[in-house]
């Protein structure tokens, strides 16, 4: 039976048309407002709607509408490309974009061959009421001739024919973003229709943050050092960021902050995000969502502290939304309103939002829902990079070209932050807000470091040089920084077992501890000022931990990993110099972890310099280090990516492409660890009550409890090698060790027992 199109709902209750031209309205540009009236036309047929309203059909597949709504707008793009309204390219994205608005965009090419998936569409095109569907549509100026069958091959042909022309690097990305903004737009619209949300729910209004909240928070913290000169320095970077924001007050620019750790650059970069805003509005401009990203969930939760400490009382997701796996909830989610909370924070919709690396390049390069609305939503915003050295080196050209067009073809401000600004960019393609002098200034030469790779050292050798450096300095604090677990814990019972070291506190730090213990050992490590303390960690230390020793050793790592380690030394001037060993462990872990280019580099510089450096020596290393390293990394897979941008390879960008030089397309910060398995770990009270509430929830599908419990839940899982793991729960996905178990396999001390 044949249902009047007019009569026809989107969701229960809601006539089609209505929701059809709300979508289109929400939408700017005639593509995108002409997808928007089609993306859902797929709803008009009598499976759809007797499926709607819980009247079972024979074949499921007929209930489907993505599909049969792309092929409705195929036929009036194919039209529109006849014209001259739309490129071949426009078609095949419109058509692509309604086809996967449930789903994820497919490689546009390949979206358009005729699959299986296609064989209900001529039961459902019986079944939709052609008059008034062309009726409405007529009153959107739109006519179209559905009788023309499309020729999905000749498409194909036109659209890869296209695809394949020549295009610069730079024009071939924009015309990505733009097809990913276009998506995320779609999917935008169509999400808050449904549920009801006007355009103005999602303005922030009044609730910002501003530059008045840095410089409070100063004043209620007394942020400074012990000693004036940094104090001092400190200000002067704070004072030139916010000159540096009103510089240009047109919208979209490459700025870097580089200065060295321990100047305050996160209060710098926030104060001028916050000025920044302000200028571009004060131009016409609207008031920018700042997106702040950070390689590490730990060090995201440390700026989102410092962030919700400016702010005080009736902080919630709409202003400060933290985005990342194990993010604890809000006051929205906590007062039941997830949902709410979900689009604020994970669509990137808040006034700031504090995510990670890993989310920011999925945003870039992957076509899901979610990610396209995050790209969708950096647009003409702001977006802080901050350990932006944190990049592997083969994607830094991916990146450069993303990151360019955002700012220069989007209108997005970027600015990349570090202590080691690696070379995404030509100096005169970015504006540095840091004094002209803040990579030299004397003040911040706190620290004196000794360089022997030479000769590789045993861990009991190691534990030696550490016991005697801390008796020769009579240094009350050490951080000992290892490039693997297995060498943290071996030196950890090595020093253990050191008379002379019983007075220190000796700690562990790394991924073989749970969430909760590292926070602890943070923790009590930042109560008593590292005092007394000896730190044993892996790299977890390095980037935004705000602890400060005497002395620091690091085993051989990338120039950019050791500056970062020897930031925690000496990081508030003391009047005493610290002392950073840089030293070679036997057993070629450099390597291992960091490979043979980056490890051959710091290498070739360290074995020509001297063997006793100051700390702008060091950082004078910076960039040679990134240029050599440039040279000996291979490009191949940053240009198969660039390739994939090119010919809008969605799928392939993901990682699901089958053949093998489709798979090495795929854009990944942090690489799939298959071998290992997570375990939930008792070790008190509170451990095993979350533990009976999440398998409660997970039972009854309370997916708002279950959501609720994922951070804490989180906070208690280690990631345990494959051949050490435990049987693995089928309702949870973990293997669970109850607190009878945990002592025979787990130490809050240092983690899982190997």
């Amino acid at each position: 039976m044949v249902i009047a199109f007019q009569q026809c709902e989107s969701h229960p209750g809601r006539a089609l048309t209505d929701h059809l031209e709300d979508v289109s309205r929400r939408l700017s540009g005639r593509f995108l407002e002409y997808v928007g009236l089609f993306h859902d036309a797929g709803k008009a047929t009598e499976y759809f709607q007797n499926h709607l309203h819980g009247h079972p059909t024979r074949n499921p597949m007929l209930t489907r509408h993505s599909l049969l709504g792309a092929e409705l707008f195929l036929r009036y793009a194919i039209q529109a490309v006849d014209s001259g309204m739309y490129s071949i390219e426009e078609a095949a994205l419109g058509y692509v974009m309604i086809k996967r608005h449930h789903g994820e965009l497919d490689n546009l090419a390949d979206a358009l061959s005729i699959t299986a998936d296609r064989q209900p569409i001529s039961i459902q095109l019986a079944s939709i009421d052609w008059t008034g569907l062309k009726q409405w549509l007529k009153t959107k100026n739109v006519e179209v001739n559905f009788e023309a069958e499309p020729n999905h091959t000749k498409l194909r042909v036109k659209t890869l024919q296209a695809l394949k022309g020549q295009l610069p690097p730079d024009a071939a990305m924009r015309r990505f973003q733009h097809a990913l903004m276009s998506f995320g737009a779609l999917i935008e619209a169509d999400r808050d229709s449904a549920a009801g949300y006007g355009p103005e729910t999602f303005a922030a209004g009044g609730r910002r943050f501003s530059s008045h909240h840095v410089h409070n928070l100063r004043a209620r913290l007394n942020i400074g050092s012990t000693r004036p000169e940094l104090a001092r320095e400190r200000d002067r970077l704070l004072q030139a960021a916010s000159v540096a924001a009103a510089t240009n007050h047109e919208a979209g620019g490459l700025w870097t902050l580089t200065a060295p750790t321990g100047s305050g650059k996160t209060l710098a970069a926030l104060e001028w995000a916050f000025r920044r805003r302000m200028v571009r509005a004060e131009t016409g401009g609207t008031l920018s969502t700042i997106v702040y990203a950070l390689p590490f969930t730990s060090i995201i939760d440390q700026t989102a502290s410092v962030l919700a400490d400016m702010w005080g009382e009736g902080l919630d997701e709409s202003v400060l939304a933290v985005h990342h796996h194990q993010a604890e909830p809000g006051a929205l989610s906590l007062r039941g309103e997830g949902s709410l909370a979900q689009i604020w924070s994970e669509g990137w919709r808040a006034d700031v939002v504090c995510t990670t690396f890993v989310q920011v390049a999925n945003a870039l390069f992957h076509g899901t829902p979610w990610d396209s609305r995050r790209l969708k939503n950096l647009v003409g915003n702001i977006l802080i990079l901050d350990e932006v050295q944190a990049i592997p080196a083969h994607l830094w050209r991916p990146f450069a070209h993303a990151l360019g067009s955002l700012a220069t073809g989007f209108g997005t401000d970027v600015l990349l932050m570090t202590a080691t600004q690696p070379a995404l960019f030509e100096e005169d393609a970015v504006t540095e807000i840091a004094p002209p002098d803040y990579s030299t200034i004397p003040d911040f030469d706190r620290y004196d470091v000794s360089v022997d790779v030479r000769s590789p050292l045993q861990v009991d050798d190691l534990a030696g040089e550490v016991e005697a450096a801390i008796q020769d300095q009579e240094a009350v604090s050490c951080l000992i920084v290892l490039n693997t677990i297995a060498e943290a814990l071996n030196l950890f019972q090595v020093l253990a077992d050191k008379p002379a070291l019983s007075r220190y506190s000796l700690c562990h730090l790394s991924t073989n501890l749970r969430p909760k213990d590292r926070r602890s050992v943070l923790d009590a490590i930042r109560a008593q000022a590292c005092r007394q303390t000896i730190l044993v960690s892996t790299q977890v230390v390095e980037a935004g931990v705000d602890l400060s020793f005497d002395v620091v050793f690091r085993a051989l790592a990338p120039v950019d990993s050791i500056i970062q380690a020897a930031g925690r030394c000496n990081r508030h001037g003391a009047d005493k110099r610290g002392q950073v060993r840089v030293f070679e462990l036997s057993g070629n872990s450099s390597v291992r972890i960091y490979g043979n280019v980056h490890i051959d580099v710091a290498r070739y510089l360290f074995g020509r310099a001297p063997q006793k450096l100051k700390e702008p020596e060091l950082r004078s290393f910076v960039h040679e280090y990134y240029r050599t390293l440039i040279e000996r990394t291979s490009q191949q897979k940053a240009a198969l990516i660039l390739d994939a941008v090119k010919m809008m390879e969605f799928a392939n960008l993901r990682g699901e492409g089958m053949r093998d030089i489709d798979r090495d397309k795929r854009v990944q910060l942090i690489e799939d660890d298959t071998g290992r398995v997570p375990h939930y770990i008792e070790t008190d009270d509170s451990d095993r009550e979350l533990w009976l509430s999440f398998q409660n929830s997970l039972q009854t599908k309370n997916w708002v409890a279950v959501r609720r419990l994922r951070n804490a839940v989180s906070q208690r899982i280690v990631e345990v090698p494959a051949r050490l793991a435990h049987a693995v729960d089928d309702a949870t996905g973990l293997a669970h060790i109850d607190r009878d178990r945990a002592p025979s396999v787990y130490s809050t001390v240092t983690g899982w027992k190997r």
